[in-house]
């Protein structure tokens, strides 16, 4: 789905056409909904007398503007902050149940307040205080128990939903063992309500609600990375460890990315772009010509509009690849990226990095393929079993001696078309030839992938 770019003046910003259009349906919702709540009562008004009303004028004004007024402002406003709390959670967690109900908060919220009612008398202040407390000792055991193995989004997820049962059943133990009329009280606070709200208990929650949103708006981007893994995050200047700056010298692609769901694979080349945005412009015709630039170089402009879920290994590879090449660093580090590529596209890829370096960047890169690091590498490190077998320039200081150091196989090089080149031929113990096919010559060798060469 493409996506729209909005600019005013020195800002801009990109938003989906989907996301566009529900939010639109919805601020257009709010109103409509807002009018009718002020309507309902034990008297019904009409739209007239609430505009009336609103205004100042008719004699339902006390009745409009002092008592329904602040019910229907906090329900929009209160749910509205629910929402988003929600979004936030699913796109932190790269979850659909990473909601703050599912994982735990809103349980730990409801045991520090039934601690309130029970043990302190229940005033709104020791409220407050202690749902406040009680959620955000929950989240603070549910990050804890996470971090034991990696915090990952899944399970955050799963420790959150086990923490969520546990939590419930000592709320029920609590609300069984009180007694009655506290347990009543209990129970209406776990199921809200707006009876009775006026503007005196709504002017704090707003002012914190508004602050928080600014804060989040600040932080949209981040979050956005943040859904495309701890990895990609962190290497693109997400996060205490490694600030923007880093970010914009030096690019990371490792393995097994998964891509947010029903994302395009502009949208994520994109993503490749944050480093060099600010809060305020997060897009500009430099950002567009860098990401038309790498999807051209890696070979996917033609996937501009695709869903990235929808294409191969191959091409979800080459998609990465151009996200990492967007992001414009003098240092790239890269594990196994011809991985899951074509022939063609193994050496295609390699012959851009090969280019990148002629313009002065840095590339590490991990490879399983020694004729490609020998063809393209300036230097090699080969490794066995965890450790460094050897080290050097690339050919012709790579010898035999090294081929079965680092990979228990003999190895002899061939001379090819170029005569900058040598194409190196692999033979498992006790297999094989001894010396190199002849020129000209249709050979098959015994190898672990086999080659034919003419």
């Amino acid at each position: 789905m493409k996506a729209l770019t909005l600019r005013a003046a020195a800002y801009s910003a990109r938003v989906e056409r989907r996301t566009l259009t529900a939010s639109a349906a919805l601020v257009a919702a709010a109103p409509a909904l807002g009018v009718t709540g002020l309507c309902q009562g034990a008297v019904w008004a009409t739209p007239v007398e609430v505009v009336r009303a609103l205004a100042g004028q008719g004699d339902a004004v006390v009745v409009i503007t002092e008592w329904r007024l602040p019910r229907v402002a906090a329900a929009l406003v209160f749910g509205a902050s629910l929402g988003l709390a929600g979004a936030v959670f699913q796109n932190l967690t790269r979850n659909p149940l990473g909601s703050p109900d599912v994982i735990g908060l809103d349980a730990g919220a409801y045991t520090g307040t039934l601690v309130a009612i029970t043990l302190l008398g229940g005033t709104a202040a020791q409220l407050a205080a202690c749902s406040v407390a009680g959620g955000l000792l929950a989240a603070a055991a549910i990050y804890t128990l996470s971090r034991g193995a990696g915090l990952a989004g899944l399970r955050l997820v799963v420790i959150g939903i086990a923490v969520n049962a546990i939590l419930t059943a000592v709320n029920s133990w609590i609300v069984l063992r009180a007694e009655l009329d506290v347990a009543i009280a209990a129970t209406g606070w776990s199921a809200g309500s707006l009876n009775g709200v006026g503007w005196q208990d709504v002017r704090l929650p707003f002012a914190v609600i508004g602050l928080l949103m600014i804060a989040l708006l600040a932080l949209a981007h981040a979050m956005q990375q943040a859904a495309l893994g701890d990895d990609v995050a962190v290497t693109t200047g997400v996060g205490g460890y490694r600030p923007k700056a880093v970010a914009r010298e030096v690019g990371f692609l490792p393995q097994g990315l998964v891509a947010p769901e029903n994302i395009v694979t502009r949208r994520l080349v994109a993503r490749g772009r944050y480093p060099h945005q600010s809060p305020l412009s997060t897009w500009s015709p430099q950002d567009e010509r860098a990401v038309e630039e790498a999807m051209a170089a890696a070979g996917v402009a033609d996937l501009a509009d695709r869903p990235v879920a929808e294409l191969s290994g191959g091409q979800r590879q080459r998609v990465w690849m151009a996200m990492v090449l967007a992001q414009e660093t003098r240092h790239l580090l890269l594990d196994e990226p011809t991985t899951f590529l074509d022939i063609a596209h193994q050496y295609q890829l390699p012959a851009l990095l090969a280019r990148l370096r002629e313009q002065g960047r840095t590339i590490v890169a991990v490879l399983h393929d020694i004729n490609q690091a020998c063809r393209y590498a300036d230097h090699i490190v080969a490794m066995r079993d965890g450790r460094i077998a050897a080290q050097g320039p690339r050919p012709p200081s790579w010898t035999r001696r090294w081929s079965r150091r680092s990979s228990a196989c003999r190895a002899w090089s061939c001379p090819t078309p170029s005569p900058a080149r040598r194409w190196w031929c692999l033979t498992w113990p006790g297999r094989g030839s001894s010396r190199c096919p002849g020129r000209g010559r249709r050979t098959r060798a015994w190898t672990p992938w086999a080659r034919r060469r003419s």
